[in-house]
């Protein structure tokens, strides 16, 4: 019985690869730090005036016909690794800094859109997983979003219009194959999105130009500003639940079997 739970453990251990690539964890004492992250090319910012995905496109064109806005463009950013948020603050903590400025347009009334990517070697299967992550938002954003993009460009997104009132670090958690959840306030899912073949998680927030920041970008690098703690896409967890549990079910047979004979 033992060389048939040796065996049954070693079979598992090669589904590990499968589930290794879309795995990952990046912040302060996991296995990338944002610096490294961002030397990799695996963390970076989406460029002044990059298209919108399809969820994007559906969230912010609602945002806009609702808030009675004139339009939305994306503003290129600037990320800062490692950074202390809030600095010298009772729970500062080491982040990845996203600054921008904000729109261009003389009118008020344009919503600007900052993006961070980070993006997979290889297109991962998040199937059954979570995407985990913790935000620090100024008052002024007006949004807090994730979206995955698919190999295809095709997207799935979940929206959080507005942040609290008083800045504070939020941690989410992203059931990947869910709808609305959570804290967010609008879901979209492309036809024919795969999550099978992502190669992109994006992270966005937005600004006005007529709502200024009471609180400087502590990087000095833009008019707006956000942070992220973290990131982590950790292993999925009913997977190793299955393995311990066949596992302890061989023993308890191999133990009753024992007392029996």
């Amino acid at each position: 019985m033992r060389s048939q739970v040796i065996a049954l453990a070693a079979f598992f251990s090669l589904l590990q690869p499968v589930w290794a690539s879309p795995i990952v964890r990046v912040g302060p004492g996991r296995t990338q730090s944002w610096t490294q992250a961002f030397n990799s090319s695996n963390v970076r910012s989406v460029p002044d005036g990059a298209g919108f995905t399809a969820a994007e496109t559906a969230f912010y064109s609602d945002f806009v016909s609702r808030n009675g806005l004139d339009g939305f463009e994306r503003k290129g950013s600037t990320l800062t690794p490692d950074f202390g948020i809030p600095p010298g603050g009772p729970d500062e903590r080491t982040s990845l800094v996203m600054s921008w400025d904000q729109p261009d347009d003389d009118d008020d009334d344009i919503l600007g859109v900052c993006s961070w990517e980070y993006r997979y070697d290889d297109d991962p299967d998040l199937t059954g997983l979570y995407v985990l992550y913790s935000v620090y938002a100024p008052p002024e954003i007006q949004d807090v979003s994730v979206i995955l993009i698919d190999d295809a460009g095709r997207s799935r997104g979940w929206f959080r219009a507005g942040v609290p009132a008083v800045p504070a670090w939020e941690n989410y958690a992203v059931d990947t194959g869910a709808g609305l959840q959570g804290p967010f306030t609008f879901f979209f899912n492309e036809p024919g999105f795969d999550l099978t073949r992502v190669l992109t998680i994006r992270f966005n927030e937005s600004s006005l130009r007529n709502v200024p920041f009471q609180t400087a970008d502590p990087t000095g690098n833009g008019e707006a500003w956000n942070a992220w703690n973290f990131l982590e896409v950790p292993e999925p967890s009913a997977g190793i639940a299955l393995t311990a549990g066949i596992i302890a079910l061989i023993a308890r047979r191999k133990t009753r079997a024992e007392k029996i004979v």
